[in-house]
């Protein structure tokens, strides 16, 4: 899932894990810009419960990307993978663990990573969900770390200014395998929860 700063990924990763642990499955959160406690504040103003999971069904891993090196990291994941043994396992941003790949090579390592980590996962049968920041609108069906081709699904999020004011998208660029609709949709958040308007959805 891709998107601009502000675009609503971060909010919708949390409500996919909020619905998987509400079926019962266990889910791993890989937060790799705000502290777990943070996310979980955040997340009650659009309606999303995290703290009504955590430490039964949720955890949620908070660590900066700088603190360790990219193997550090892979390692560091692996393991909590295999402690925790989640259904699901969502990482906010992906992208994040770039800067702990170093000044030199720094996207071919982090691609690296993330091809060893969703084999690890695939290996395991854990359903996995990344989020990916992109620098602008510009560059919204683009990734850096050249990873589209790893991925089945892929969500697009956009942010743009329409009559003054800023509207949040959705779309749904390629789902492989499956039926998907091809509309683009207004997001919105609210108290209330997640609201998708227009479209055919």
């Amino acid at each position: 899932m891709s998107g601009t700063t502000g675009a609503g990924k971060t909010t919708l990763l949390s409500k996919f894990a909020y619905e998987a642990c509400r079926r019962g499955e266990r889910c791993l959160y890989f937060a790799n810009e705000e502290p777990a406690d943070q996310v979980i504040r955040n997340m009650e103003s659009v309606g999303i419960h995290l703290k009504d999971h955590i430490d039964d069904k949720l955890m949620i891993h908070a660590d900066r990307p700088t603190s360790l090196g990219l193997e550090s990291h892979l390692t560091e994941m692996q393991d909590l993978v295999m402690d925790f043994k989640p259904d699901t396992v969502l990482v906010d941003p992906v992208t994040g663990l770039a800067a702990a790949g170093g000044p030199s090579n720094r996207a071919s390592n982090a691609k690296n990573l993330f091809i060893r980590f969703t084999d690890f996962l695939k290996s395991r049968g854990v359903t996995s969900l990344f989020t990916y920041l992109i620098r602008s609108p510009v560059t919204a069906t683009q990734t850096e770390l050249e990873i589209s081709s790893l991925i089945d699904t892929w969500i697009v999020l956009e942010h743009v200014r329409a009559n003054g004011d800023y509207k949040r998208l959705l779309r749904i660029l390629k789902s492989r395998g499956m039926n998907h609709s091809s509309s683009v949709a207004e997001l919105r958040f609210s108290e209330r929860g997640i609201l998708l308007k227009g479209g055919s959805w």
